[in-house]
């Protein structure tokens, strides 16, 4: 946090919008995120509003396109599965119906020979019954834990 500070009217949508449109500059942000920092900073619920409304009209804020994104980097990126994805979206604030879309989605373009030979030489190096543990750890339901064996063990023979 910044060592000057700035008293600023809670009621001030410009103030608001600004201090919006600086969060939002390092990566997508749900609703929610959104709406609860606003509120952080101060400001009160009709101008939080009126800045959502405003964000979500121009399509800054877009819940489904978060999720999405959300999802797709977290499986690519971090190996993560639909199960852990799933709870960190609920937590974001993204409803359950978004969620789904959005997972099923991610799932059936993500593809999975990639996914294994990014992070194979880890995956390589574990036997059948801890490769399923690790994978369920990783938020991986029973479909594509069969579905990462077999690309695995396909590319091994």
């Amino acid at each position: 946090m910044s060592t000057r500070r700035r008293t600023r009217n809670p009621e001030d949508t410009n103030a608001a919008l600004s201090d919006a449109q600086r969060y939002l500059r390092y990566r997508l942000r749900s609703k929610k995120e959104l709406e609860e920092y606003l509120r952080k900073r101060g400001y009160i619920h009709v101008a939080v509003k009126e800045v959502v409304e405003k964000l979500e009209a121009s399509g800054i804020i877009d819940d489904e396109r978060f999720a999405y994104v959300y999802a797709l980097d977290n499986m690519r990126l971090k190996f993560k599965g639909p199960r852990i994805i799933r709870s960190e979206l609920r937590r974001l604030g993204v409803s359950e119906e978004i969620v789904n879309a959005a997972l099923t989605k991610v799932v059936e373009e993500v593809d999975f020979e990639e996914l294994v030979a990014r992070y194979a030489r880890k995956l390589e190096k574990l036997d059948e019954r801890t490769l399923r543990k690790y994978l369920s750890s990783r938020g991986f339901e029973w479909v594509h834990i069969k579905k990462i064996e077999e690309v695995l063990y396909a590319g091994g023979e």
